[in-house]
């Protein structure tokens, strides 16, 4: 995994809790707002995403790299 920007941080990586999609939970860590490419070869994905100053996103990649990346809640929830 490779993040484009330094202030930008994965805190974690695992499985989905509801089958076997990927969740990267990341944040600003600079407070600044910043365009982050958070790249994850092994699994043939590049998310591209916006944070605000300070922001947490969480992101489930599908198991299935035909499906796109969705941003979810910190429950695991899409946003709606």
């Amino acid at each position: 995994m490779e993040v484009s920007r330094d202030n930008v941080i994965v805190s974690a990586i695992k499985k989905a809790e509801d089958n076997d999609d990927l969740i990267i939970q990341c944040y600003e860590s600079a407070k600044k707002a910043t365009d982050a490419e958070i790249l994850l070869p092994k699994w043939n994905r590049t998310i591209k995403a916006s944070f605000r100053p300070g922001e947490i996103k969480t992101f489930r990649v599908p198991n299935n790299a035909e499906l796109p990346v969705r941003e979810t809640n910190l429950l695991e929830w899409d946003e709606v």
